[in-house]
């Protein structure tokens, strides 16, 4: 199916450019998380740091890991990078916390434990 002007007759490149860079140019509709949604899933993260403050590094990833993947499975269909990257930078500092608390004995600092030295957005990880 060829593209039209109004009197029918087929649209020029030039024509078909200047309709794509209209439609480009409109806005958008961005469905991100709710607010509260978001403060749902920090308050499960904050209880189970709560709950395992003595537990082991396993212990902890095996109770992170269902809460965080089951949230963004949930909400990966709609716009959730910038949702996500406070997400990531939240979760960071929570561990690098958690890794601080530890004895010395266990681990000196967070790098032993596998978390990075800074949020995965300011290593130049995106989403």
């Amino acid at each position: 199916m060829k593209s039209t002007d109004s009197n029918g007759k087929p649209k020029s490149d030039k024509q078909k450019r200047r309709d794509l860079k209209k439609v480009s140019q409109s806005h958008v509709l961005r469905i991100t998380p709710s607010k509260k949604s978001i403060q749902k899933h920090k308050d499960a993260i904050k209880l189970v740091f709560r709950q395992v403050k003595a537990a082991s590094q396993e212990d902890l990833i095996d109770r992170l890991n269902p809460i965080i993947r089951g949230w963004c499975n949930y909400h990966h269909y709609i716009h959730t990078s910038e949702v996500f990257s406070g997400l990531d930078r939240y979760l960071w500092e929570k561990l690098f916390r958690w890794a601080k608390r530890r004895p010395p004995t266990k681990v000196s600092n967070g790098s032993k434990i596998g978390i990075l030295p800074k949020p995965a957005i300011e290593n130049g990880i995106s989403w």
